[in-house]
Formats: C-alpha cells, sequence, structure tokens
C-alpha cells in the first residue's frame, strides 16, 4: 500500500511539472529573441575581433639584396634593408578596433531591439485575436439562444426579414471567427519556432499591462528621458569608423618614411671594419599621389555628418508623433468606455415572447459586441504605439531588460 501511494505521488508529480513546462511564460518567450538568427552575425564578428587584433607589424618591409660589381657570376655585395612601421599607422590601426568593436556592439543592441519588436507584435495579435475570438463566440451564443428562443415559442409574429438579418449576421460571425483561428494558428508556430516546447498561450492566466499604466508610464518617461538613442549612435559609431579609416589611408600614404640597410662587401679591404657599411634613407614628403583618393573620403565624410542631423530630427519627430498618436488613443479608449458603461445600463422590460423584444435584444447585443470589439481594436493600437515608442527611444533593450507587456514590467533573463 505504501509502494502504491508513493507511486502515485511520483506519477503526479511528474505531470505536474510536464504541465508547469507546457505553461506559457511572456518573460521566457521574450528572452528567445537573445538568440534570434539576424544576431548571429553580430556574434561572429565580435568572437572575430576579440580573438584578432589589427596590430601593423613594427616593420613594413624587410629586403635582402645580393648583387655584384661586375659581370661576374661571383656574388660579393650583400644589403640588408628594413622599412619600420610609422608610429601613427599602428596607433590609428588600434584605434580603428576598438571603435569598430563598439559600432558592431552598438549594431547588436539594434538587432536585438527589432527582435524583441518582432515579438512583442506577435504577442499583441495574439492577445488581439484570442480576445476577438471570445468576444464574436460569445456573441454567436447570445444568437443562437434568441433563435432557440423563436422557435422553443413559437413566435410567428415575428418579422422574416428580422430573423434573416440575425442569420446573416451569424453567418459572417462564422466566416470570421474561421480566419481568426487562421491567424491565430499562424501565429501559434511563429511562436512555437522560438520554444523548446508546444506551450499554448492563454490570456486569460496571462496577465497584461492595463492602459492606465501606460499612460503614466508615458507621462514619466517623457520627463526623464536621458538615454543616448542606439539608432543616433550608429550614424555616430559609422561617423567615426570613416573618419579613423581616413586616418589610417592618410599614415599609409606616408608609411615609406625610409629604411635602415646593412651592407657588407666582401671585396672591400682586409678587416670586418672594412667589409661592413650602413645606409640611412630618409622620404622627403614633397608630394602625395594618394591625395585625390584622401579628398574624396574626406567629401563622402560630410555625407556621414549630414546623417547624424537627419537621424537625430527623425527620431525626435517619430517620437513626438507617437506621443501625439498615443493621447489620441487614450481619449479614444476613453470614449469607447463610457459608451460601453452607457450601453450596459440599457434595460428592455417587455413580456420576453414579445416579438419586439427578441429583436430588440437582438440589435441591443449587437451594439455592445461592436463597442467591445471598437475597445480592443484601440487598446491593441495603444499596445502597438506603445511598443513602437519605446523601440524607436531604445528603452526595449535598456538594461535590466524588461516585458513592458506585463502589469509589473517583470524582468526578461538570458535564458541557457
Amino acid at each position: 500500500m505504501k509502494t502504491s501511494l508513493v507511486f502515485l505521488f511520483c506519477v503526479q508529480l511528474t505531470f505536474s511539472l510536464l504541465a508547469q513546462d507546457a505553461v506559457f511564460n511572456m518573460e521566457y518567450y521574450l528572452s528567445t529573441a537573445y538568440y534570434d538568427q539576424s544576431l548571429e552575425k553580430y556574434h561572429a564578428q565580435l568572437d572575430f575581433l576579440n580573438n584578432n587584433s589589427y596590430n601593423a607589424p613594427w616593420l613594413s618591409r624587410v629586403e635582402l639584396r645580393i648583387g655584384s660589381e661586375d659581370a661576374n657570376t661571383s656574388l660579393n655585395e650583400y644589403r640588408l634593408r628594413v622599412t619600420p612601421t610609422t608610429p601613427s599607422i599602428i596607433r590609428a590601426n588600434k584605434v580603428y578596433h576598438k571603435q569598430q568593436l563598439s559600432s558592431i556592439s552598438t549594431n547588436y543592441q539594434i538587432g536585438l531591439n527589432e527582435a524583441l519588436n518582432n515579438r512583442y507584435e506577435i504577442l499583441i495579435e495574439h492577445y488581439y485575436y484570442s480576445s476577438l475570438l471570445q468576444i464574436l463566440q460569445k456573441q454567436e451564443l447570445h444568437y443562437n439562444e434568441l433563435l432557440e428562443n423563436i422557435a422553443v415559442n413559437n413566435l410567428q409574429s415575428m418579422d422574416w426579414e428580422d430573423i434573416v438579418d440575425i442569420e446573416s449576421d451569424m453567418s459572417e460571425m462564422k466566416i470570421e471567427v474561421e480566419e481568426i483561428k487562421m491567424e491565430l494558428a499562424e501565429l501559434n508556430f511563429l511562436v512555437s519556432l522560438d520554444l523548446p516546447t508546444d506551450s499554448s498561450i492563454y490570456w486569460n492566466s496571462t496577465p497584461i499591462i492595463d492602459i492606465e499604466q501606460i499612460r503614466e508610464y508615458i507621462a514619466r518617461e517623457t520627463l526623464s528621458q536621458s538615454e543616448q538613442n542606439l539608432y543616433v549612435k550608429e550614424a555616430e559609431d559609422k561617423l567615426m569608423l570613416e573618419e579613423q579609416m581616413l586616418k589610417i589611408k592618410k599614415s599609409e600614404a606616408n608609411k615609406n618614411i625610409g629604411y635602415i640597410q646593412g651592407n657588407f662587401d666582401t671585396d672591400k679591404g682586409d678587416d670586418l671594419e672594412d667589409h661592413l657599411g650602413i645606409q640611412l634613407g630618409v622620404r622627403l614628403p614633397i608630394v602625395n599621389p594618394d591625395k585625390p583618393d584622401l579628398n574624396r573620403d574626406k567629401f563622402d565624410l560630410l555625407k556621414e555628418q549630414q546623417d547624424i542631423k537627419e537621424t537625430t530630427e527623425l527620431v525626435k519627430q517619430r517620437s513626438e508623433v507617437l506621443q501625439i498618436k498615443l493621447q489620441h488613443l487614450f481619449n479614444e479608449q476613453e470614449l469607447i468606455k463610457e459608451r460601453i458603461e452607457r450601453s450596459n445600463k440599457i434595460f428592455i422590460t417587455s413580456s420576453p415572447n414579445s416579438k419586439l423584444d427578441v429583436w430588440q435584444l437582438a440589435k441591443k447585443q449587437n451594439y455592445q459586441s461592436k463597442l467591445l470589439i471598437k475597445e480592443l481594436k484601440v487598446k491593441r493600437d495603444i499596445y502597438e504605439v506603445f511598443i513602437s515608442y519605446l523601440k524607436i527611444n531604445s528603452y526595449l533593450v535598456s538594461k535590466p531588460l524588461k516585458n513592458y507587456l506585463s502589469p509589473n514590467f517583470a524582468p526578461i533573463l538570458e535564458s541557457n
């Protein structure tokens, strides 16, 4: 008996753990953005740069020359010439390596920002279609009850036109329900691509942020914007890389600063000092054949400088436009909320078998459903604009990462 109880406990525990694994976790799903395929190239580039440097050698050229003073085949002259690398080339390449690391890190953050945004969009769409499906199914159930009431009470006095209208509405709803199920199937498939187990999203057990919380957050963050925008930083990093590359080209244009040469002549004198010699060569920077190329590169930098100004202005304008849209959506949501409360107070006092009662109930239910659907659409728009606002301002990847669709802004941890 004791063994059986232990066995049953183990089986129950196993099924409980499996059930827990299958429960959808919004933060866990968002954390899969860390492993988005679009970020793999940045991981590869960062790994390469961390394991490889751009350090230039101290000697740019080493030559060994062997010759003879006459047409004899005997070789009696030996020359070893070395050309040192200019310190400016070594320094410029080190700085470029450091700046490129920083630039790729910025690109990685932008890629993560986009990956998170894509997952937020999937979640918002899934929430919208799931809620819309519930509204339509509830409305369909109510219409079925009305039709059953008509059949049971034999309301022959009711106009056939009214019954046809109800049947027409039900037909449209059934078609729309199937279309919604198709959308949900597609969204569930997209979610399953990032999750190791088959876990369904149930919004009844998954809390989502309230509209009032979004309003408070926007008001608070608008007053405390301080972090540098990633898209502006991307433009600045690109300019810095181009400027540093120009410095490298300038340094390389003057890389042949001169040489040090050691001579050894076997036919001169009898002592070792007579055979040895040394030469020093210095390049006179009177002409620079690379000057046209360098000036073309300087000209291209003007465009990069202008791109920073344009990006800064575009980000600012986009952010302000999204704030304006949010304010109007907040007002629209409040208006719809008031209309819903007003419609709930409408009560029809008539006998249940009255033809007018049945049709009025159908019209009332249809009106309330339309209000609920309109409210849901506005709610979806608010969520989408809210996430777009966070994306354009780089808040989605601000440390520590948060789930901005959860009521308490739950942290997003990098899953292993």
